[in-house]
């Protein structure tokens, strides 16, 4: 493979001027061909709410047809360059645009994600690519101006913005455990957040528990812990193809207690005598987030819990790396209008003895309350 080489560079954060450059420069020339080598031969490109391109042959071909539309592009900014061992990834910002728009100043502003891995050579190649054009609406914010609070907005609204999560998981359901795993190298530890949120839902052998979003079921072996072969799980998510993905790891585990519901969580019907509610980086997500912690309320046991895992912006110095933690969960929809919701306020309203737990400077949080 013609590669743009830097493996006489150690990690990605030495090796990544130079891919910069060799990749821009090449797209710049037209040389679509060597700038597809900056991809690994199987890797995918997530362009903005375009259909994923796979591989990187039919990458070429889409830098290609860029350029010939004359898209230019300067060498990107990168704000976030992490790697451990054979793995990286880098987060930024990048400026595109007609040639007579860098001219005149008037060139679109971008934000960009890329996950990497060393081959035998030593270099470094993009294995999961994603980059997103500012001026171009975000679907995910679809009446969020209406919804930050309370989570009320039209239907229209709230099934448009249904719609863009669903896209955004169904594209990306076969990565999203690897790309959850990336969170570690940011120093998110995402495991541990997950076993507290379970903890704190003091949940007995026995129990029926409810996950809102339940994505591809990473949650689902310490809910089995927790509830034993005796308990009931109930899996909610709105994409088929991270349904898909749980079925799998339930299938491969052997469970006997687990159902799989396809569905947004605002259609849910909550079982009665519900034992637990678990939402874990989704709730920001749903318009109807408040009505959902509601309904989920009234369907508890007496005494048991509804915990939320979820992110939002600190209120301290810290909200001025918003930015940066948006880059970081982009490729999966994160967003600061999203993160400005405010989930834990729904918890507060319908139960009681609540706490709430602050983790990653104030940026994620784990709020638990009691039924009546």
């Amino acid at each position: 493979m013609s590669t743009l080489h830097a493996n006489d560079q150690k990690t990605l954060r030495e090796a990544f001027p130079q891919l910069n450059k060799a990749s821009v420069d090449a797209f710049n020339l037209g040389d679509s061909e060597r700038c597809a080598n900056f991809y690994d031969e199987n890797a995918t490109l997530f362009v903005q709410d375009e259909d994923v391109i796979e591989g990187r042959a039919n990458i070429a071909v889409y830098l290609r047809h860029l350029y010939d539309t004359g898209t230019r592009m300067e060498p990107v900014r990168p704000l976030v360059i992490e790697s451990k061992n054979e793995l990286g990834f880098c987060a930024g910002t990048f400026r595109v645009g007609l040639p007579a728009q860098f001219d005149a100043g008037e060139c679109a502003d971008g934000k960009f994600i890329t996950v990497f891995k060393r081959i035998e050579s030593g270099d470094w190649v993009a294995i999961i690519d994603s980059f997103f054009v500012d001026t171009v609406r975000d679907g995910l914010t679809a009446g969020a101006s209406m919804t930050e609070r309370t989570g009320r907005g039209s239907a229209t609204e709230q099934d448009e913005a249904r719609s863009v999560v669903r896209g955004i998981y169904q594209r990306g359901a076969r990565y999203y455990d690897w790309f959850a795993s990336l969170y570690y190298v940011a120093g998110m530890r995402v495991g541990h957040w997950r076993r507290t949120a379970i903890g704190m839902l003091a949940l007995q052998p026995g129990d029926t528990v409810v996950e809102i979003g339940c994505g591809t079921g990473l949650n689902f072996a310490l809910l089995e812990e927790s509830v034993g072969p005796q308990g009931r799980i109930i899996g909610v998510d709105i994409s088929e193809a991270m349904l898909e993905r749980a079925a799998i790891r339930v299938r491969k585990s052997a469970w006997q207690n687990v159902e799989l519901v396809h569905g947004s969580a605002s259609e849910f019907e909550f079982p009665d005598n519900t034992g637990g509610i678990l939402a874990t980086g989704v709730l920001n997500y749903e318009p109807e987030y408040d009505r959902v912690i509601m309904r989920g309320a009234d369907a508890l046991l007496p005494g048991r819990r509804w915990v939320v895992l979820d992110y939002r912006e600190p209120t301290t110095w810290l909200r001025y790396l918003t930015p940066a933690f948006v880059l970081l969960g982009r490729t999966f929809g994160v967003s600061r209008r999203l993160m400005r919701r405010r989930p834990w306020e729904s918890v507060e309203r319908y139960l009681r003895n609540c706490q709430i737990v602050e983790m990653y400077g104030g940026f994620v949080y784990i709020v638990a309350g009691e039924s009546e």
